[in-house]
């Protein structure tokens, strides 16, 4: 199983999202016999890439945490999964949110490629109205002006997440010169 979980996240991380939405719409899915919707085939392909991104992020958080950790759990009678999930989960889980944090505004941003396959997204109108009105600037000026406010929003979302799981007296402190 973790070399199975360990090729999945390799595979997944190593191609660019582009070449992955073609693998899939054009080439593994059909392959398959399976004639799926572009918004569909698109869904999946980021959230299979995103998954495969966050789950080494939760790992290496997980990592972080001491084996005394575990060790001080089980002296106080704790299972094995008990400690994981009462001890280990909580500490790695704020840990994670500053570098989960990238994850969903950088899955934002990518959606920007799924209308290459057909999916009628913003990038896809923008272009449409691009050709329509033969003013390309405006049109994606437009698109950059709603990405920008998607991304300033979900950013606000993030830091209220951090501000809520802070844990008081473990804020790092900044050096003074």
């Amino acid at each position: 199983a973790k070399a199975a979980i360990s090729a999945y996240a390799w595979f997944f991380r190593g191609l660019p999202v582009l070449v992955l939405l073609f693998l899939f719409y054009f080439g593994i899915f059909p392959a398959m016999g399976l004639d799926l919707p572009a918004f569909f085939v698109g869904a999946v392909v980021l959230g299979l890439r995103g998954a495969a991104y966050q789950s080494q992020i939760f790992r290496g958080a997980i990592q972080s945490i001491g084996e005394s950790q575990m060790t001080a759990g089980r002296a106080i009678g704790l299972s094995r999964w008990k400690t994981i999930w009462y001890v280990i989960l909580p500490q790695a889980l704020r840990l994670v949110i500053p570098a989960w944090s990238n994850e969903p505004i950088s899955l934002l941003k990518t959606t920007a490629v799924v209308f290459l396959i057909a999916v009628q997204d913003l990038m896809a109108k923008a272009k449409r109205a691009a050709t329509d009105t033969y003013d390309p600037i405006s049109s994606y000026i437009a698109v950059a002006v709603v990405y920008l406010v998607m991304v300033f929003i979900l950013n606000e979302f993030i830091k209220f997440l951090e501000r809520k799981s802070r844990i008081p007296g473990f804020e790092m402190e900044s050096k003074k010169p």
